[in-house]
């Protein structure tokens, strides 16, 4: 079997078994229906039950949600995301004001803004975490589908989306939508933590070891 046949078949299985993993059925759906019920970005209110819930549910340690609720809504943000317009993006990660709470710098949420996006535009917005960062990295060891491929150049988002465009390329995954893919990665960085269910770890073995020895 070719490398690229067997890392999608293991990116096909990680997708599957995603939703075995207690409580992301239930996530994913309470979120699409959230953002469903109030698509636009004008009501801080509105805003900032979206912020809230996806800060608690992802984890994203926005310890402000006040603050970028109200930045959010001063980006006017929707033209944007009627058009897929990824660098809103940077509009919503950046400039917020809100500082570390060790240093004055402001902080950096580009995985909370990815999300933020994702949930609005599924379609045109891909999701990024650390599980995500290094499984492109190390499936792009294997098949090359992007040129020097870093932790700094995939918190660029052209870059990133350009990655998983990319690979879904070239193992044959274009089917599958952003959400499909985020799965699948997610899984598989799980795996290379070594952290799943036993179960589910079990049943990706023969794959992952499979793809390693390539």
């Amino acid at each position: 079997m070719k490398k690229e046949e067997a890392i999608k078949e293991l990116l096909l299985l990680c997708s599957e078994k995603f939703y075995d993993i207690e409580r992301y059925q239930i996530t994913d759906q309470s979120v699409k229906m959230l953002f469903e019920r109030w698509p636009e970005n004008a009501s801080e209110a509105q805003v900032l039950i979206k912020v809230v819930v996806l800060n608690s549910l992802y984890n994203t340690a926005l310890y402000d949600v006040h603050a970028m609720a109200e930045h959010i809504v001063k980006q006017r943000v929707d033209p944007k995301f009627s058009r897929g317009d990824i660098t809103v993006v940077g509009d919503i990660r950046k400039g917020h004001g809100i500082s570390s709470r060790k240093t004055d710098r402001e902080r950096d949420f580009y995985s909370f803004a990815t999300k933020y996006c994702h949930w609005h535009v599924p379609s045109s917005y891909v999701m990024y975490d650390t599980n995500l960062d290094i499984v492109l990295r190390e499936l792009n060891k294997l098949l090359g589908f992007c040129s020097r491929l870093s932790y700094e150049r995939l918190r660029q988002y052209p870059t990133l989306k350009e990655a998983i465009d990319s690979l879904a390329v070239i193992v044959g995954l274009t089917s599958l939508d952003y959400k499909e893919l985020d799965q699948a990665l997610w899984v598989y960085g799980r795996y290379l933590k070594n952290n799943l269910p036993d179960d589910i770890k079990a049943q990706l073995d023969t794959l992952a070891k499979a793809v390693s020895e390539r």
